[in-house]
């Protein structure tokens, strides 16, 4: 399981307006009403007739129907990111995150600078733990005013991204970018660093991630119980525990760890992923390939999605479709070195995965 974490400037959140709300908005993120004019008290004069030449008709047509057309298209266009909008306030209210994100995109492009839409697919993107891109809007709406229950919300995820999945101290980085090749030593590198900050929850979970790695899962278990015991909230904490509960044959257990994740987003795409190691280890093969194409349909991107894909095809004995996926996953844009390797000993017969 991993993580791209990247060095940004955490200094900036929204700031809550005194005011409970600055901007009203209606169901449509950007949409205000307009003014009915009254003509009823104005004089009107009874016009005088006058001949006009054809072509000045005929140019008037034209104006006319060019703006007839030209508002027809962006009331179109307005009434579409209107309709997006509220089909992600629809599934962000079911909590499938995906889905609302990616109608709040939508929305976007026909409301591009609206803080409402942005915030709202600010908070999708956290509860899909797409945590780069969300750090990434949260800058464009930092500074901004807004409704008071929004800006609550926003800064208080922000304030869980800074704490759990950003490293306190920059050397972290470093640690990683010299020792990532060599487990052994960036396990030794990593527990070094937390003697000067123990409390750093990013680093923490790259420790215990690391000796998952290593087969040594007792050490990762704890590392994570003691973290949830403090940030119950910690989603890749549970995820974690997930796979390690699943590697060591404790499936109840596992599916647990990945309810408490799905119970805030059902489209979570880790744990749906879990889910889907859970049911192939446990022999239900057509259960796994019904979950893993269900997740890979959510994000055909992930990269754990596609392994999965691949795992499912394996166990189903779809040779060729595994194949196909597997040359997927080794030409992804991420390359888990990890997760191939593992798939590799795995279709080759070397590693008996399911016990």
């Amino acid at each position: 399981m991993e993580q791209n974490y990247e060095n940004q400037d955490h200094n900036s959140s929204i700031p809550a307006p005194d005011t409970k709300e600055v901007s009203q908005y209606s169901s449509s993120p950007d949409i205000k009403e307009g003014y009915n004019v009254d003509l009823s008290g104005h004089r009107r004069n009874k016009p005088t007739k006058r001949r006009f030449p054809l072509w000045i008709k005929i140019f008037s047509l034209i104006i006319i129907l060019a703006a007839t057309i030209f508002s027809l298209i962006k009331l179109t266009s307005v009434v579409s990111g209107t309709v997006a909008f509220n089909r992600g306030e629809k599934a962000s209210k079911e909590k499938n995150y995906i889905t609302a994100a990616n109608e709040y995109k939508k929305a976007i492009e026909k409301h591009s600078d609206s803080t409402v839409v942005l915030a709202k697919l600010f908070v999708a993107q956290y509860y899909n733990l797409q945590i780069d891109e969300a750090f990434a809007t949260f800058e464009t709406i930092s500074g901004r005013e807004s409704d008071m229950e929004l800006v609550d919300m926003v800064n208080s995820i922000i304030e869980k991204i800074e704490t759990y999945y950003y490293p306190q101290d920059n050397s972290f980085y470093t640690t990683l970018l010299t020792y990532y090749d060599d487990v052994e030593i960036l396990v030794e590198a990593i527990t070094e660093y937390l003697e000067y900050y123990p409390d750093d929850v990013c680093a923490t979970y790259y420790l215990a991630d690391k000796k998952v790695e290593l087969k040594r899962y007792d050490e990762a278990e704890q590392l994570m119980n003691d973290v949830l015991a403090k940030y119950d909230d910690f989603y890749f904490g549970h995820l974690l525990l997930a796979e390690i509960y699943c590697e060591k044959g404790d499936y109840d257990k596992s599916v647990e760890y990945c309810q408490k994740v799905l119970a805030d987003n059902q489209q979570n795409t880790a744990a749906l992923g879990n889910l889907v190691r859970a049911e192939l280890k446990l022999g239900d093969v057509k259960k796994g390939m019904e979950l893993a194409t269900k997740t890979y349909e959510l994000d055909k991107t992930n990269p754990l999605s596609v392994s999965n894909m691949a795992l499912a095809y394996h166990y189903n004995n779809m040779t060729k479709e595994r194949d196909e996926m597997f040359e997927q996953l080794k030409n992804g844009t991420y390359i888990d070195n990890y997760t191939i390797n593992l798939l590799t000993s795995i279709f080759n017969g070397e590693l008996e995965w399911r016990k």
